[in-house]
């Protein structure tokens, strides 16, 4: 194993057992784990967000309809909520459609750009693969300024939520 191979291993965080699971097409122990917590972000706010929102709405009826700043806030509350359920059922799908880890190998192509949001500027570094112009991953920037631009790789990853598992390096 080459010393870039290993940093590559401390820099996406994964280790011998991982890569070679994820070479018998499947997810390490550890792997899953992490899925899975990925995954179970989200329950947890939507029952503290349905107890805020019963409280509201309960406040709301209770002290009648003159105070209309109680009424905004439960229908805000319901908004909130209904965007929680929505992220966790995505979510939830992601970890049973993420059974087994997804192969690309290719020549990558490093792509940094620009997204402008409201009130902020987002960066995205992409990797791309020249060879399937269809697979590509985002990645955060410590782990992109890592990747060699024009380089042989071998991703392995769950292919719904990008999430790496781990990564060959084929050399040039």
């Amino acid at each position: 194993m080459t010393n870039y191979q290993t940093q590559l291993m401390t820099i996406f965080d994964f280790d011998e057992t991982d890569l070679l699971a994820n070479q018998n097409g499947v997810w390490s122990e550890k792997q899953r784990n992490k899925l899975k917590k990925m995954t179970q972000k989200y329950p947890r706010h939507v029952v503290i967000g349905l107890c805020i929102l019963i409280a509201s709405i309960g406040s709301a009826i209770w002290f009648g309809e003159q105070n209309k700043i109680l009424i905004v806030l439960a229908a805000f509350l319901v908004v909130c909520v209904l965007f929680a359920l929505l992220r966790s059922a995505r979510n939830f799908e992601l970890l049973r459609l993420n059974l087994s880890p997804t192969a690309c190998s290719g020549k990558i192509e490093l792509v940094t750009s620009i997204q402008y949001h409201l009130r902020y500027r987002h960066n995205i570094f992409e990797v791309k693969f020249e060879d399937k112009p269809i697979y590509s991953l985002q990645l955060p920037w410590e782990q992109f300024k890592f990747l060699r631009h024009g380089h042989r790789y071998t991703f392995y990853y769950a292919e719904n939520s990008g999430k790496i598992g781990s990564i060959i390096y084929l050399g040039e």
